[in-house]
């Protein structure tokens, strides 16, 4: 008998509390810096504090309500992000634009348009 379960395909994110509800291909990361010094005889190892980084495209509206990548890397101050991801939510506080692109391709009617960040703090709330 084979075991059946719904997978969860789909994540969610709010900046600063309003839902982005364009944002697609939401990736994040948590990469756990580890200190390790050797001797001949001992190997210790420390974990620092985790960095939590990620990107997320968004979907071009064609009136320009929503956010585009520039609107968002042009604020400069520090926003919390939180991650919905099925019934968890993540929050990442300290969160900064890092990097925005565009590519742009009118032959196809295509605009890819992207955003980077990098966070201080990443902690589940649900």
């Amino acid at each position: 008998m084979s075991t059946y379960i719904v997978m969860e395909g789909k994540l969610a994110v709010e900046v600063d509390g309003v839902p982005i509800l364009h944002a697609s291909r939401i990736s994040v990361r948590l990469a756990q810096p580890i200190s390790k010094q050797k001797s001949a005889t001992l190997v210790g190892t420390a974990p620092g504090i985790p960095d939590p980084s990620g990107n997320m495209k968004l979907i071009p509206d064609k009136d320009g309500r929503m956010p585009n990548s520039l609107d968002l890397s042009l604020n400069y101050q520090d926003v919390t992000i939180v991650i919905i991801w099925g019934n968890r939510r993540y929050q990442v506080t300290g969160v900064y634009w890092t990097d925005a692109s565009a590519d742009n391709d009118p032959g196809q009617a295509s605009l890819d348009d992207s955003v980077g960040w990098e966070g201080g703090v990443l902690k589940q709330l649900a």
